[in-house]
């Protein structure tokens, strides 16, 4: 019984001396790792999805309220459509202060960003922007020439699924920095 008490009296400190470690150390461990995820969250608000959501809201707002000068057409500016010399020198005046800076950050933004992606590989919607903004440079260039012949759009770009997919990623990253935050 004496050597019981002994040993009891021995370990039950070693015990809940380790019991204690054990918890400081995956509880610091825990905390690391939260506080790194909490890093990167705020890093891909910071330099991803949140200028990128600016810039993709902006433009959409910009466009509408242009096109809504040439009764909802998007298509004004086509030759099939006659516009005036007017319509095309505001539309080209558009998107050379309006559009084509907008499209250039957009790049950016991208091309020195993908780490910063949720995706494990780039989304087709990114993929889509940027073979529009590509397209968008040629056109833009062509369009300075009266003469040139100005190839059609085949680009699958459409700005709506666009600004859908940055609210929501903007959405889902500011939940989980939220509850980040919390504690949760």
């Amino acid at each position: 019984m004496k050597y019981l008490t002994t040993i009891l009296s021995i370990l039950i400190p070693v015990v809940l001396a380790l019991c204690g470690y054990l918890y400081t150390y995956f509880s610091g461990k825990k905390q690391e790792q939260r506080k790194n995820r909490l890093e990167r969250i705020n890093r891909q608000l910071d330099d991803f999805y949140g200028p990128l959501l600016a810039i993709v809201q902006s433009s959409q707002q910009a466009w509408e309220n242009f096109i809504r000068k040439y009764d909802d057409n998007p298509d004004f500016y086509k030759q099939e459509h006659n516009p005036s010399p007017e319509q095309v020198a505001e539309f080209h005046n558009w998107m050379k202060t309006v559009f084509l800076p907008n499209n250039e950050k957009l790049h950016e933004i991208i091309v020195n960003n993908t780490s910063l992606l949720i995706e494990d590989k780039m989304p087709k919607i990114l993929l889509d922007l940027m073979a529009h903004i590509m397209e968008f440079r040629i056109n833009f260039e062509a369009r300075k020439d009266k003469h040139a012949e100005v190839a059609e759009s085949r680009s699958k770009y459409r700005g709506q699924p666009l600004l859908k997919y940055c609210e929501k990623r903007f959405k889902e990253l500011k939940t989980e920095q939220l509850e980040l935050i919390k504690g949760r």
